[in-house]
């Protein structure tokens, strides 16, 4: 029996309450991502006076959450992969609610830089084997819909964070800052609390060999439904005999390069919209320094209705044209504005949040697709490699991004975000042929049921 037969149950089941809830479970990780990256956005407008930062200081401060990312999600794509999903999503909220803590007592700039790099570690951990775990029990016709909405509780974790950013911003002077960090510590213990029900997947225990386990875990999801080919995984042995060489193997490692380089540029482009947007915009003097809170608050809620509109459109119209058109319109918008900017700088404001909106459309779209193109032997280790390629772009643009502002101003920002995004419309129309829209997992490229398939047929 192959794969494609063992998992028929899961991939054409109707979406009922037990995919919901894992799927709630698992965004809850994007929803404290988005709290945190607008919470420190806040944060910044006091730090900086606080600790007389210099620029350099600024971009450290600012990235530092980013480069831990990177270190997180690669160390737990490769745990997640070895270990299971489940485990490493409850241990790496853990590790945020005591560096959470941390960066709330911080003394110094030195504390503060430890402090976010280690929730940074957290926080990325907690992306690859989330989003594998929701791409492994979801039903093939609405997996890209349940992937594509943990990107929707970022966006409602960024607004939740503004909301309460500006409440302390006004009521709790300059040590707001340190009560706008503790803000996270609750959210995160109930996550914590409440993914301790979390089930494994299913896939992930039948390719370790566990079958008995995966048809038990299999049965929770479809409850009710006729299960003989599962119960079949039991007395078999692991579905796949091979190692995490496999992703430096075709066609693995050429779609890794691929879509890490249109994350790498796309991420730089985002963020250059989100962080520095507030910035931007109190430096130009459009703004109040609670002005630029409130306008970060704005820019998450056009993140919200990005990714809102990819959850509705990806089933529809794919990944790939999703990317290509989101990413035309930011080089135009883009364009625009390094051209006209500089005569009216409200043009920045107007224009900001619709660029953002597109901007995470397209982030959403390849996020998806890594969750679902890589085997289950080397998911999440896929996933955390380009989840770390989103986060490299953001550290890069982050440390770049203050000197660009003294030294150009707005329009040589808006320069550097046309260039990212010819990059990202470029490597993806060349190079960017997979689509996965409607596939099942075991059917991808390269996949052990397609190898073992082929097999079969020549023997």
């Amino acid at each position: 029996m192959g794969n494609v037969e063992a998992f028929a149950d899961l991939d054409e089941a109707k979406l009922n309450q037990i995919h919901l809830r894992i799927t709630v479970l698992s965004a809850l990780g994007e929803f404290l991502d988005g709290y945190d990256l607008l919470i420190i956005v806040g944060a910044l407008l006091l730090i900086v006076p606080e600790f007389h930062l210099a620029a350099f200081q600024v971009g450290g401060l600012a990235t530092a959450a980013y480069g831990g990312s990177v270190v997180g999600s690669l160390l737990s794509g490769w745990i997640a992969d070895k270990l299971g999903r489940r485990g490493v999503m409850i241990l790496d909220f853990v590790l945020f609610v005591v560096a959470a803590a941390f960066a709330a007592v911080s003394q110094n700039i030195t504390e503060l830089l430890l402090a976010r790099f280690l929730i940074g570690v957290g926080i990325g951990g907690d992306f690859a084997p989330s989003y594998s775990l929701v791409s492994e029990i979801a039903p093939r016709n609405r997996r890209g819909t349940l992937l594509s909405s943990l990107q929707v509780f970022w966006g409602i974790g960024g607004m939740a964070a503004g909301l309460v950013g500006i409440v302390l911003f006004r009521v709790g002077g300059p040590e707001a800052w340190r009560w706008m960090f503790l803000s996270a510590v609750i959210p995160a213990i109930i996550v914590i609390l409440l993914r301790r029900s979390l089930p494994e997947s299913p896939r992930w225990l039948a390719d370790r060999g566990e079958g008995d386990k995966a048809a038990v875990a299999a049965d929770m999801l479809v409850p009710g439904s006729t299960h003989n080919k599962l119960a079949l995984l039991s007395s078999q042995p692991p579905l796949t005999k091979h190692t995490g060489r496999d992703l430096v193997r075709s066609p693995f490692l050429g779609m890794i390069i691929t879509v890490g380089f249109m994350q790498f540029f796309n991420t730089a482009g985002g963020v250059l919209l989100l962080v520095y947007g507030p910035l931007l915009v109190t430096e130009l003097g459009l703004t109040t320094k609670i002005g630029g809170v409130e306008f970060s608050a704005i820019e998450f809620g056009a993140f919200f209705v990005g990714t809102f509109i990819n959850m509705v459109l990806v089933e529809k119209v794919g990944r790939r044209a999703i990317l290509w058109v989101c990413a035309a319109f930011q080089i135009l918008a883009f364009g625009f504005l390094a051209i006209l900017g500089h005569t009216d700088g409200h043009l920045i404001v107007y224009l900001f949040p619709f660029v953002f909106a597109t901007n995470v459309m397209g982030a959403v779209s390849m996020y998806t697709w890594s969750a679902e193109f890589f085997p289950t032997h080397i998911r999440a280790r896929a996933d955390g490699i380009l989840f770390a390629a989103t986060r490299l772009g953001a550290v890069v643009i982050g440390l770049v991004i203050p000197f660009i502002i003294l030294i150009g101003k707005g329009a040589l920002v808006m320069v550097v975000g046309m260039i990212v995004e010819v990059l990202v419309l470029a490597i993806g129309l060349i190079w960017w042929r997979k689509e996965t829209r409607g596939i099942s997992l075991e059917d991808m490229p390269g996949s052990v049921s397609m190898r073992s398939s082929n097999t079969s047929q020549m023997t």
